[in-house]
């Protein structure tokens, strides 16, 4: 099972959120954003966690993170 965190929960989020936990062999266990209620709702429709992104970072059972913040993406 590949566990992964979600760093940013804005627009596509849900998108990127329902691929993951529509996988047999993945699951979300964080989401984080700089936005806690967006974390939050993200986070409860899916049945991961709302946690700060250092915490999703430094945990070593996510061993996957998808970094959906726009300005860090290469155009």
């Amino acid at each position: 099972m590949l566990k992964l965190g979600l760093l940013g929960a804005g627009r596509i989020a849900g998108v990127h959120a329902t691929a993951i936990s529509t996988n047999p062999g993945s699951q979300l266990i964080a989401v984080s954003d700089i936005n806690q209620a967006a974390a939050e709702k993200i986070a409860g429709q899916y049945g991961a966690e709302a946690r700060s992104t250092d915490a999703i970072l430094n945990d070593p059972s996510i061993k996957c993170r998808a970094d959906l913040h726009l300005n860090r993406h290469a155009f």
